[in-house]
């Protein structure tokens, strides 16, 4: 849904069947399309309601507009991942995470971006695992909680796990973890106070 000036709320009626977003150099991105799990989009530039999906297009049509200032990426993913969290505005970036690995879209506009893998075996539970912690993302993953630091004088990223004190939580479950934690994954809140 968007409110405008006059906070009419209106459904935003152009977009993808997304679960969840996050807002980022004045667009929004969202995943959790069912179809394509390893989808993310991206609308047009200040307009939250104009959407580029060419199979499941909510209007019926695309526009030329559509077509060029809004679309999506595929992410690069492992067979069975899907995107489950989004994070914005984080270092100048969107961090996406799969169940299996955490990626980063840097760039100024869609000419530019580029998509570039941070973790190739650490991802996200579910939408709200992740939470700023000052200059850090913190993200639950299955294997336990991870920090995602930022080296701004490299303009590298890397994860450190942070769950030492908890992570029996995660790996002493046994065969158990498996049918857990996929349960858990729409569930799990992490939240920084």
């Amino acid at each position: 849904y968007r409110i405008d000036r006059d906070y009419e709320i209106s459904p935003l009626d152009d977009a993808p069947p997304l679960r969840f977003m996050t807002a980022h150099n004045n667009r929004l991105f969202g995943a959790g399309d069912l179809l394509y799990p390893l989808r993310l989009y991206f609308c047009g530039d200040r307009d939250p309601n104009k959407w580029f999906s060419p199979d499941t297009d909510a209007d019926g049509e695309e526009t030329y507009d559509e077509v060029l200032s809004a679309g999506y990426f595929e992410i690069d993913g492992i067979s069975g991942d899907e995107i489950k969290a989004v994070w914005g505005e984080y270092l100048d970036s969107v961090i996406v995470c799969t169940n299996r690995q955490t990626f980063r879209i840097t760039g100024t506009n869609i000419n530019d971006w580029y998509v570039e893998r941070i973790s190739a075996s650490v991802g996200a539970l579910g939408p709200h695992c992740i939470a700023q912690a000052g200059n850090d993302l913190w993200i639950v993953s299955d294997q336990g909680v991870f920090s995602l630091k930022g080296v701004v004088e490299h303009g590298d990223m890397a994860t450190a796990m942070v769950s030492f004190d908890i992570q029996e939580v995660f790996t002493d479950v046994g065969d158990l973890r498996k049918e857990i934690l996929p349960n858990l994954s729409e569930k799990v809140r992490l939240k920084f106070d």
